[in-house]
């Protein structure tokens, strides 16, 4: 077995970490916000308003401090961004940073949690994401984005990037300017050890956390040639491995690839599921459909191996 998902002591907290309040560019005020989020039944909530620190305390949530802050880059628009998630103070000037890696070393030497934003929407090479050393998560998931124009999934840029060898966490997010409307649609789930802001950030620095937008991942457990995946009831179970490498277990028996059920519920959808890995994969990760075509992704871990190289190396 290895510890390829978090598991001990602690709490599970629904997180939002990414929206915007009239601080920005967003429409609610940062109260109005975070009522919203309560209601949708969120436990944390990291308002990321752009190069601004929104401070708003929450009786109902765990309010996490945050921003989003932007570098130059190689990508069609000229600019990368990145969610400084724990981060209370921002640099003066308040300008775009000169690199990518610049800006996400300055995230994590400030304690914060570094998060690539939206590198589908913006344009962004993996090779651009890989490069930047302390590189701490990918979103996976871009709700708002996947929203307005269909390109808020990004799992070629992460799945890139871990094949690289860079194995960074997956989270999905709301990227919230106009509640209701993109409320509610991505959300991160973060095993913490309490109910607090740094609790949370420190959770997420050591990746104890995955994306989801809708089922939810209960464990996972790697054995010398299989993955079993406990899950919320689900059509599919797949594990990935590089561009052209995955396993499948599918609910139904139809396209099982190396994969298989091992547990269904009353309506004959996946809760249990082993995955067969081919002996050079050296990394993998489980992503989880359930009967709504809705998503989890687990973070990437190493599988064993002499050497954590990449697969097929």
């Amino acid at each position: 077995m290895s510890d390829a998902f978090p598991t001990g002591p602690g709490v599970w907290l629904r997180c939002q970490l990414h929206c915007h309040t009239t601080n920005s560019d967003g429409d609610a005020s940062p109260g109005e916000l975070l009522d919203g989020y309560a209601e949708l039944g969120f436990d944390a909530v990291a308002i990321t308003d752009h190069w601004h620190v929104t401070r708003h305390e929450s009786a109902r949530l765990v309010t996490i401090p945050g921003s989003e802050l932007s570098s130059r880059s190689a990508s069609p628009t000229g600019e990368a961004e990145a969610l400084a998630i724990g981060v209370d103070r921002l640099p003066d000037p308040r300008e775009a940073f000169e690199s990518l890696d610049a800006m996400v070393r300055w995230i994590a030497g400030h304690g914060g949690f570094p998060v690539v934003c939206h590198p589908y929407w913006s344009g962004m090479e993996p090779a651009e994401i890989a490069g930047a050393a302390p590189v701490a998560a990918i979103e996976v998931w871009n709700g708002s984005s996947q929203l307005l124009q269909g390109n808020g999934l990004a799992t070629v840029h992460w799945d890139a990037v871990s094949h690289a060898g860079r194995l960074a966490a997956g989270i999905a997010t709301d990227d919230c300017h106009t509640p209701p409307a993109d409320s509610g649609l991505g959300w991160t789930w973060v095993l913490a050890a309490e109910r607090t802001p740094a609790a949370v950030v420190a959770a997420l620095r050591a990746g104890r956390c995955y994306g989801s937008n809708g089922p939810r991942i209960l464990g996972i457990d790697v054995e010398d040639d299989a993955v079993r995946v406990r899950c919320s009831p689900a059509r599919t179970v797949w594990l990935r491995s590089g561009p052209w490498d995955g396993c499948a277990a599918h609910a139904d028996g139809r396209g099982d690839w190396r994969g298989a059920a091992v547990a269904v519920d009353d309506a004959g959808l996946l809760t249990e599921a082993r995955l067969a890995y081919p002996e050079y994969w050296r990394w993998a990760r489980v992503e989880v459909e359930d009967a709504d075509g809705r998503c989890a992704w687990a973070p990437p871990f190493r599988l064993p191996g002499e050497e954590p190289g990449l697969p097929g190396a």
